[in-house]
């Protein structure tokens, strides 16, 4: 059970509670389109806007660290 990978991979298929996210999500929702659509399903949707959060702070870090070694 990676969260990570719906974060990262909006296609990629995994079942978190029912079925995936992109295909059949989409469809029992009736959205359409861009993939990043997920099922109304609150738990994979805030496990993912977390793990997105998460993934901003690191990166929001790392740029700010990479930023202080270039000065040095």
């Amino acid at each position: 059970n990676k969260p990570a990978e719906g974060v990262f991979h909006f296609s990629s298929t995994w079942s978190p509670t029912h079925g995936d996210w992109s295909a059949r999500g989409i469809q029992d929702t009736g959205y359409s389109g861009d993939g990043t659509t997920w099922t109304a399903a609150p738990e994979p949707a805030s496990m993912a806007v977390t793990g997105l959060c998460l993934f901003g702070v690191a990166a929001w870090k790392r740029r700010k660290s990479l930023l202080k070694d270039k000065d040095a």
